[in-house]
């Protein structure tokens, strides 16, 4: 599965930092302008986590990493059998009658010979390893986007204090 990094992920950032006062280290200095009491700053570590945890398009990744992981469980296994029921000269005198009707079932089962099937397993093993490479990816994009934005907002407060 294949994610596109959208432009609103600054947009993301931004909006989750200004939210709350931001604070340069992980001590539990007071944020500007407010008592410790009333509010708690954001750290960078804090806020690196909630970027991981509540990003979309993270949230996206992690999903076709499940899903890869779920195709991969399917492709393992052998194939359901399947029935079919074909009903026909139906009785035109009462409805439900299916005594006087021609019915017909059918059973049939797909047999993967063992090269298929190990292509298959190997396709979705594949599969999964683009994923979870494909997060890793986006994982850091993230976070160095949600690096720069968190410091960008930190001058800004210094600015606006200093």
């Amino acid at each position: 599965m294949r994610i596109k990094q959208p432009l609103l992920t600054a947009w993301f950032v931004i909006i989750t930092l200004s939210a709350v006062p931001v604070d340069a280290d992980s001590s539990s200095a007071a944020p500007i302008g407010k008592s410790s009491a009333s509010a708690v700053p954001l750290t960078l570590d804090t806020f690196l986590t909630l970027v991981r945890r509540e990003n979309p398009v993270l949230t996206a990744a992690r999903s076709g990493i499940d899903v890869a992981r779920d195709w991969r469980s399917q492709a393992r296994l052998l194939p359901n059998p399947v029935l079919e029921v074909e009903v026909g000269d139906m009785a035109t005198g009462r409805f439900g009658d299916l005594g006087e009707s021609v019915n017909t079932f059918l059973l049939s089962q797909e047999f993967v010979t063992a090269d298929k099937r190990r292509a298959m397993t190997a396709i979705a093993d594949t599969e999964v390893a683009i994923s979870s490479l494909e997060y890793e990816v986006l994982e850091r994009e993230m976070l160095t986007h949600g690096r720069q934005a968190f410091f960008t907002l930190l001058a800004a407060q210094e600015r606006v204090a200093g």
